[in-house]
């Protein structure tokens, strides 16, 4: 990254997270221990014009609880645990957020079975879920319920080929039923929603089976 790339990303992450604390630029340069002559450098620093100095970034960091690679544009996420998590699964930071929440509440919704209950925390509920050989096949159908939520409009008529049409009577001639798209839709989303549920069923038996 250029010297003037990295000023402006710096400047605009300085600006993003004083705003998010509700600082105004004299606040944010007496929480880093600089005096208001020092306003015209925040300024500069803000518009990418000049870099602040490495102890003001550490300060700022601190005071954004964010690591001084985020400040410095090294990687989008707020810190480098944060930015290797998300680089490997493809989540966003925000998503990492949730599931490190959950982690800290230890929130444990309770499964019943057959001979007793069982606490189980949400983590390990969804974990369970990932792991399990229809997880592939339920986000599957999901996307083809978002694929196939969309209609064709009848400005797109034109664009259809030709022998559209020619299929489409075969296939009345042959006395087969055209189902809607709307229809088609659903079903993807009711196939996904009764995987999603057996897992789950899966989950009880096993639970069941063990206290048995």
């Amino acid at each position: 990254m250029f010297y003037e790339d990295r000023a402006r990303v710096i400047g605009k992450r300085i600006k993003e997270n004083r705003k998010r604390l509700k600082l105004t630029q004299t606040e944010l340069l007496a929480k880093v221990y600089l005096s208001e002559k020092s306003v015209a450098s925040l300024r500069k620093w803000e518009r990418g014009e000049r870099l602040p100095d490495l102890t003001t970034l550490a300060r700022m960091a601190e005071l954004f609880e964010c690591d001084i690679g985020y400040l410095l544009g090294d990687y989008d996420e707020s810190d480098f645990s944060a930015h290797k998590v998300c680089e490997y699964t493809g989540l966003s930071e925000r998503a990492i957020d949730v599931l490190h929440n959950l982690k800290v509440s230890g929130f444990g919704p309770v499964i019943v079975s057959m001979s007793g209950t069982k606490s189980r925390t949400t983590l390990q509920i969804l974990d369970r879920l990932i792991v399990s050989e229809k997880f592939s096949d339920m986000f599957n159908e999901l996307g083809y319920y978002l694929m196939d939520g969309t209609s064709i409009s009848g400005k797109c008529q034109e664009s259809i080929p030709n022998n559209f049409f020619g299929v489409r009577a075969w296939i009345e001639q042959k006395g087969y039923k055209i189902e809607q798209q709307s229809k088609i839709s659903e079903m993807h989303l009711q196939t996904a929603a009764d995987m999603f549920k057996g897992v789950f069923r899966e989950l009880l038996k096993e639970e069941s089976t063990n206290n048995g």
